[in-house]
């Protein structure tokens, strides 16, 4: 059965999503992930873009309606409350079942947005 994510809440919790939802469609392609906002963070993810969808793009309950919906929440992992895990960690405990330690999340940004965010951090003369 396809599975579902809904990955709701700020950009931080979608960004630590990021390397759990990556481990887990590498073993299973066809997957949906759903998001409330920030949605644009996974565009240029060549895993995850394909398989991303806001809430509110037409036709998207019609997709799902057949899957396995699963809504991953971290801020209620044992481990996370306990402080034995990060953010990234828990996503990876609650959607794929197991303890590996994940990676740092990526994101990946064009051409446009790389020059523009130097231009700031220049103009700004800020260390980022």
């Amino acid at each position: 059965m396809k599975t579902t994510f809904l990955i709701d809440g700020g950009l931080g919790r979608q960004i630590a999503a990021i390397p759990a939802l990556e481990k887990f469609v590498r073993k299973n392609p066809e997957t949906y992930i759903i998001t409330y906002f920030w949605t644009p963070i996974f565009w240029g993810n060549p895993i995850l873009a394909p398989r991303v969808f806001d809430s509110n793009t037409k036709g998207v309950f019609q997709m799902i309606k057949d899957t396995k919906i699963v809504k991953p929440e971290p801020y209620y992992n044992t481990n996370y409350i306990n402080n034995k895990v990060n953010m990234a960690d828990a996503f990876n405990e609650e959607i794929n079942g197991d303890n590996e330690k994940m990676p740092i999340p990526k994101i990946y940004l064009t051409p446009t947005e790389l020059k523009r965010g130097k231009n700031i951090v220049k103009q700004n003369n800020k260390r980022v």
